[in-house]
């Protein structure tokens, strides 16, 4: 929080010193409270990933019978079928095992409103990630160090630390296979006034493909952007 006044007169200056004595004060006072609640929260899944339906009025009215819609070509109906991703937030998977499909590589960008130091910090201080993830979060900010997120859900160490630019680590989940851990590259940056967050993370076991890529958008991206106010929560 920073406090500005224009000129220099004895009002602004009162000002200042009241702001010194006790807004400081007040203000850690109610995030303190504020982090505690979240901590002892519920569990956002099921918010993150609903969105409200428009009040709607019902009526017994018969609705008229549709004409037959025409048949598409195949080219047309493979191009109604694929996903559409949202402008800030990419998608790919690419196997790195055609023989087995044991392995994946997971791709996915995001947008932020927020300094790049900020987000790097989101993933690195332990007060920051218990808050937004409502669960118990263990982290060395040190190349080495063990990191050990959402009540042990999510762990492994830190390989590659560059403040406000670059996260690599060894990553896990617990569902994975006894000694699993993927590679995750991190990369922020800033373009215009979006930060935008690139994430490489391979060698993901193909049965864990989809709640791998749950962890990130839902449990860590879009929780970010709700509870820190790093941007707007995209349903999905």
């Amino acid at each position: 929080v920073t406090f500005a006044s224009d000129g220099d007169t004895s009002a602004a200056a009162a000002c200042k010193a009241l702001w010194r004595k006790d807004g400081e004060q007040a203000i850690a006072r109610q995030c303190r409270i504020f982090v505690r609640e979240l901590q002892a929260g519920a569990d956002m899944a099921d918010e993150l990933q609903t969105t409200e339906a428009p009040n709607r009025t019902t009526t017994n009215t018969p609705a008229p019978t549709p004409a037959p819609a025409p048949t598409p070509t195949p080219a047309a109906a493979a191009a109604m079928a694929a996903p559409t991703p949202s402008p800030s937030t990419t998608a790919t998977t690419t196997t790195t095992n055609p023989s087995s499909g044991a392995k994946h590589t997971l791709r996915i960008t995001e947008e932020f409103r927020c300094s790049p130091l900020d987000l790097y910090k989101a993933f690195l201080e332990p007060e920051r990630v218990s808050g937004y993830t409502m669960k118990p979060a263990e982290i060395s900010a040190q190349v080495g160090g063990a990191f050990r997120i959402r009540g042990g859900a999510v762990s492994g160490t830190q390989v590659k630390l560059v403040p406000g630019e670059r996260i690599v680590q060894k990553w896990r989940m617990d569902s994975y296979p006894e000694g699993l851990y993927t590679d995750v590259a991190i990369t922020i940056h800033q373009r215009e006034e979006q930060v935008v967050l690139e994430l490489v993370q391979r060698g993901v076991p193909e049965a864990q493909m989809r709640d791998t890529e749950h962890a990130w958008r839902v449990e860590t991206f879009q929780r970010m952007k709700v509870v820190l106010g790093y941007g707007s929560a995209r349903y999905f």
